[in-house]
């Protein structure tokens, strides 16, 4: 005993400080000081050097129990490696991921050569640079609920509208919008992380704002530099090209912006893949612009190449107007007559040479309709019973 007790004497017992530092040096993993490290370069307004990012990974690394050698290897050559595992350097995201915010207005009634109803509405989408992904249009216009869309439920449209106040993109209106669209919508196909490159316009909110996914879709705000110059061009010619070919020019006053919706929605999805990313035009455009020049003049409008060409630039004030009409209020049919009228138009197409998939939408679309009328009586039979079973307790 007297031996044992002797030999824990001339054992030296580590003190609290000394167990505490050996925990922090056992549990220091390089992962966590990478992670932190992301996590405050998400937080970043603007994009710190690889030497802010090697002090920040420093600090980090010794608050967490790195010794003096493992914070003497955090450099700017380990921020690098960290740059481009995490993607956080320009090159680490790819075309897939990096999206270009396209913005722009639009006057929906005007064609080239023709006046239009002087309603002007304002774009708002993105796409990425390979071309392969777009998220849905939210257009803004001035009226809070147009009449042509009272009756409408914006969930069987293919765009977002976003009416009333100043008629045009605010701060909050674009934060929504990079929040409840595009995030997801990113993130949907690109589970990495996305980027959002917008130029500088006066209605974007700070870019600490647009942040999502805990910092995996951002916002990056860059000078004006025209490289969407030509993406808005093809996009006011092709959503031409489809106007010209639904109405006539004389049918154009009776043309409403419910009407517009799915020409714009096709007109997006029907810009070129290749026009994304690429600054300056090519012969294709000028073919593009050749072919709507030629469907003006078959539907008698009076202009050339430079006035079609000056148009797809920017579709500006007009300089003469289409008086719009008032639009006839239209009874909103019960769920039977929708189903009644549906009949009618398959009987129609069944006689005609229609392809089958068309017919299998519709008949999905009469059923979805014939559901809904039964529903109905079953809800008005159920309240019935219940006012008669009222009526006998009484």
């Amino acid at each position: 005993m007297e031996a044992e007790r002797k030999r824990r004497k001339k054992k030296r017992l580590p003190t609290k400080a000394e167990k505490l530092r050996a925990r922090r040096r056992r549990l220091y993993r390089e992962c966590d000081v990478e992670r932190a490290v992301y996590r405050w370069f998400s937080r970043r307004a603007e994009r710190p050097s690889l030497a802010e990012v090697a002090r920040k990974a420093t600090l980090v690394a010794r608050r967490l129990g790195a010794d003096a050698g493992q914070a003497r290897a955090i450099d700017e050559e380990w921020a690098a490696r960290w740059s481009r595992r995490f993607g956080t350097d320009k090159e680490g995201y790819s075309k897939d991921q990096s999206y270009a915010c396209l913005c722009l207005e639009l006057d929906w009634g005007s064609l080239p050569g023709l006046g239009g109803l002087q309603d002007r509405v304002w774009l708002l989408a993105a796409g990425n640079l390979s071309g392969r992904h777009r998220t849905r249009l939210l257009i803004t216009g001035k009226e809070w609920r147009p009449d042509c869309l009272k009756h409408v439920n914006m969930l069987s449209q293919p765009v977002v509208y976003a009416g009333g106040g100043v008629g045009r993109p605010t701060p909050d209106l674009f934060s929504w919008w990079f929040h409840r669209e595009f995030a997801p919508a990113a993130l949907a196909l690109n589970s990495g992380g996305a980027i959002l490159v917008c130029e500088e316009l006066d209605f974007l909110p700070p870019a600490e704002e647009c942040v999502a996914a805990g910092g995996k879709v951002k916002l990056v705000v860059k000078s004006a530099d025209g490289s969407l110059d030509q993406v808005k061009s093809e996009l006011r010619a092709r959503y031409a090209m489809l106007l010209i070919h639904s109405v006539s020019v004389e049918g154009l006053s009776g043309f409403t912006l419910k009407d517009a919706f799915p020409l714009l929605h096709r007109a997006w999805l029907n810009v070129r893949p290749e026009v994304f990313g690429r600054s300056g035009s090519s012969e294709d455009d000028r073919v593009l612009l050749l072919e709507l020049l030629w469907l003006c003049h078959e539907a008698g409008l009076e202009t050339d190449e430079a006035g079609v060409r000056a148009w797809v630039v920017d579709s500006g004030p007009p300089a003469s107007s289409v008086k719009a009409e008032p639009l006839e209020q239209l009874e909103v049919p019960s769920a039977a007559e929708a189903a009644a009228l549906l009949g009618k138009a398959l009987l129609w197409m069944e006689s005609e040479p229609i392809e089958p998939s068309y017919l299998l939408v519709l008949r999905d679309i009469i059923a979805i309709a014939r559901q809904a009328c039964y529903y109905l009586t079953f809800i008005c039979l159920k309240f019935n019973f219940v006012f008669q079973i009222l009526l006998f307790l009484k």
